[in-house]
Formats: C-alpha cells, sequence, structure tokens
C-alpha cells in the first residue's frame, strides 16, 4: 500500500476457537444427512507483530478476503480468506438442481500460463455442474445410486493439487472406457497424456508429490485416442480423476484389473477431486489449444486449526530519489475545498486537512491570495507520506474563510510546489462566556 510505511518487521497470524459447532455431512448427496460432526469452529484470528510484541488486529471473525474485507495497517492490507469449520454446502443441504453452485469445498481454482483453454461442462447439474470439485461428488454423473464416488469424504481433503499441461513432460494414468460390456467404464490400459499431477500443499517445492490419476473416453468418440486432452465435442466424455496415491510408472494392480468397473466401483478409488472439461468453442477441431507449462491449481477450503500459524515479513521502508520526484505530481490536499469539517475530524477542536506524497521531509508556508503569510511548519520524517494543517495561523488562532496558496519546499528534492486550498469555516460558537 505505502512503501514508507513498511516497518520491515516479522508478523503472525493465529486462530482462536469460538466454540463447538455441528457440522452436517450428506455423503450421497441424496439430501439426507448420513454425519453429524461437532468440530471447533476457528472463525477467530489475531495478528501479531512478533518483532515489538505487539497484538494488531484482536479476535477478528472477518474471512472475505482482500476482495471484500480487509484491513490496512503498517503499509500493508491483509485480509484472511477461508473457514472456521468444514461446511459441506453454503446453504441449508443439497440442491439437486445446483451441485456445485452449492458446494462449499472448493475454495479456489486457477488457470495459469496462457489462455484457459477449457471450460467445465454445464449439463443439467445446474451452473459449474462439472467443473473442478470434490471426488465424492462423481456420484451426480451417475443415472443410479452406487455409481462412481470416492472412498474420500469431502471434509478429509485437504490437499491442493495442480494439473500440470506439457507434452514435453508426459505421465502415465488410467484409462477406462465408457461404452464396453461387462463391465461398463472398463480398465482400458496405462497409458500416456501430456500432464502431470502433483500436490503441491507444503510450501516447499522439494516437498511436493507427483500423484496418480485416472480418466475416462468413450469408445468410437473423437476423443478415443488414449490420451487425456479434452475435445470440443461433449460425447468423448473425458472425465478426469486425481487420485490421492503416489504416481508410480507401473500401476497399482487393483485398479488395472480387467473386471474393475470405474463406474461401480469409483467409491472405493481415493479420489481428491474430478471434473469434466471440454475446449471453448473458439478451438473447435484444435488438437491442441493449450500451452506447454499451463496449469488448474485446486485449492480446498480447508478450516482453520489450532495449531496453524502464518508468519510473514514485511520489506523495510524505502525511499528513492527519482521515484520521489516522479510523485511530485501527485501531491494533493484533501479534502479541498475545506467545507466546515473533514470527516476524519473527531470533534470541533480537530480541524485539519491532509497533503499526501510527499518526501520524508518537506517546509510548508500558507499565505493568503494577498502574499501573508498565515502559517508555517514543518513535516517530519515520520516515515509517512502525509502531513496535516490543522488550519490555524502560527498564533495559533483559526484561520478566516477564503483561499490560500501552500507552499511546499523539499529541500532533499531541490523541487517545490504550490496548491491552491479553499477554505470555509463553519460559524463559531463560545462554550463560554
Amino acid at each position: 500500500m505505502d512503501p514508507l510505511e513498511l516497518t520491515g518487521d516479522t508478523y503472525e497470524i493465529t486462530f482462536n476457537s469460538l466454540d463447538q459447532v455441528e457440522t452436517t455431512y450428506d455423503e450421497n448427496l441424496d439430501g439426507r444427512v448420513d454425519e453429524t460432526l461437532t468440530v471447533d469452529d476457528f472463525s477467530s484470528w489475531t495478528l501479531r507483530n512478533v518483532d515489538k510484541d505487539r497484538i494488531l488486529i484482536n479476535g477478528s471473525q472477518s474471512m472475505e478476503g482482500l476482495d471484500r474485507e480487509f484491513y490496512t495497517l503498517d503499509g500493508f492490507k491483509i485480509g484472511i480468506s477461508g473457514t472456521g469449520y468444514y461446511r459441506q454446502f453454503n446453504r441449508d443441504g443439497f440442491d439437486p438442481g445446483e451441485p456445485k453452485a452449492n458446494h462449499d469445498e472448493i475454495l479456489r481454482i486457477q488457470w495459469e500460463g496462457g489462455p484457459e483453454v477449457f471450460e467445465g461442462y454445464e449439463s443439467v447439474k445446474g451452473e459449474g455442474g462439472y467443473s473442478w470439485q470434490m471426488g465424492y461428488t462423481s456420484s451426480t454423473i451417475g443415472t443410479r445410486p452406487g455409481q462412481f464416488g470416492s472412498s474420500l469424504k469431502g471434509y478429509e481433503v485437504k490437499k491442493v493439487v495442480e494439473i500440470r499441461f506439457d507434452e514435453n513432460a508426459p505421465s502415465k494414468g488410467y484409462l477406462y472406457n465408457r461404452g464396453t460390456r461387462n463391465p461398463n467404464y472398463a480398465f482400458g490400459g496405462y497409458h500416456e497424456s501430456p500432464i502431470q499431477v502433483w500436490d503441491v500443499s507444503d510450501p516447499d517445492p522439494e516437498n511436493h508429490v507427483q500423484l496418480s490419476y485416472a480418466w475416462v473416453e468413450q469408445l468410437n468418440s473423437i476423443g478415443d485416442n488414449r490420451m487425456y486432452n479434452p475435445t470440443w465435442e461433449t460425447d468423448s466424455r473425458e472425465y478426469l480423476f486425481i487420485l490421492d496415491e503416489p504416481y508410480s510408472e507401473t500401476p497399482n494392480p487393483v485398479w488395472a484389473d480387467p473386471g474393475f468397473s470405474l463406474q461401480d466401483r469409483g467409491s472405493e478409488m481415493p479420489i481428491l477431486y474430478w471434473g469434466w472439461y471440454l475446449l471453448k468453442p473458439q478451438y473447435t477441431g484444435v488438437q491442441k489449444a493449450w500451452r506447454d507449462g499451463t496449469l488448474y491449481r485446486i485449492t480446498p477450503k480447508v478450516s482453520f486449526a489450532a495449531d496453524d500459524k502464518y508468519v510473514f515479513t514485511t520489506m523495510a521502508p524505502s525511499y528513492k530519489e527519482n521515484l520521489a520526484k516522479e510523485d511530485i505530481s501527485q501531491i494533493n490536499v484533501f479534502p479541498n475545498p475545506y467545507y466546515g469539517s473533514n470527516k476524519r475530524e473527531m470533534n470541533k477542536y480537530q480541524r485539519f486537512v491532509t497533503f499526501n506524497h510527499l518526501p520524508p521531509r518537506a517546509k510548508f508556508k500558507i499565505y493568503t491570495v494577498s502574499g501573508v503569510l498565515v502559517a508555517s511548519f514543518d513535516k517530519p520524517d515520520d516515515g509517512t507520506q502525509y502531513a496535516t494543517w490543522n488550519l490555524q495561523n502560527d498564533n495559533g488562532l483559526p484561520v478566516a474563510s477564503g483561499l490560500y496558496y501552500v507552499h511546499i519546499e523539499m529541500p532533499e528534492l531541490g523541487v517545490e510546489k504550490i496548491l491552491k486550498l479553499a477554505v470555509i469555516t463553519e460559524t463559531q460558537f463560545l462554550d463560554r462566556i
């Protein structure tokens, strides 16, 4: 926000439990509660300056992130995005018409590295119905109970995953063919695709783990090519499933069994996430629309816990003369005109206007339009870009309404600036006679 206000100090964010709450879980997405969980609600957070051992924000319950609710202090702005406890839905219960819009388990889906060439298939499942979501929700693509699903429950999924596209770095995955008989969705081989899947939950890249994946192809379709590379046609049915299982060049014999059906026994697999993506219409007919190095990153909405601690250090305050000279054109005074009061004033005895975009030190002289010097003061090197004038003359008396010229001298930069300031004072009433 303001490099001059940064401290260079280290800060930490911790979380506190407000109380225990009950939250429900609908395993089969049939509108019925399968589990009721009693958990701590860590929806309260505290920001502490570690170097000064000073609490800056105590017990905030704002968790809307930087887009909606945040704090500005010490030259930076900070906000928390997340949840204090696991919530399966963002409304009461499951809405069959909106399986994705109603779920509250995915925090963020990001595409990086180039134009996003894919989009989640919508179908009749509601907006966003088949974009990346929890693995157990793959039951929504079945036409009867017991199809697909995952061995992982929604509240157990806590890994941040990247799906990386690169022809030069392929990896093998489990192919299951739709349209086979006895069983349908049967194992079709362990084949290479131009993707790799990684668990990137740990901030240290050295601790990232490559994961296994599976995908579906419709037999005798455009996408029937033994490679995950979504086409523009819905009939290709290229579903991708991310498994919570380390990658191997050789397949797991359970998932590679010819009698294994993804449709009927997918609920035995540890599926973290799944999605059904198509090429956007403008890429129809393109065999490789994505760029090497592009990726999807899926971040779950993991609830905060007592042992969570986020530590960061800001840059030290910085001042550069060439940038300060460029900033001179932005020096201003507000409110201007000053019309009786300033909404930042605490009472009628605290009148002031504020100057911004100033260098560390500056000298002020305030003149009437006739050239009479009214007030003079210096801006101290307090590490900020601001200075204030209390609307009093050098004798400590309030100035009259009128137009004033503000002469700002910045000796260290060898420059000056003149501003005009209009002051309209309110009628003065004596407190006592």
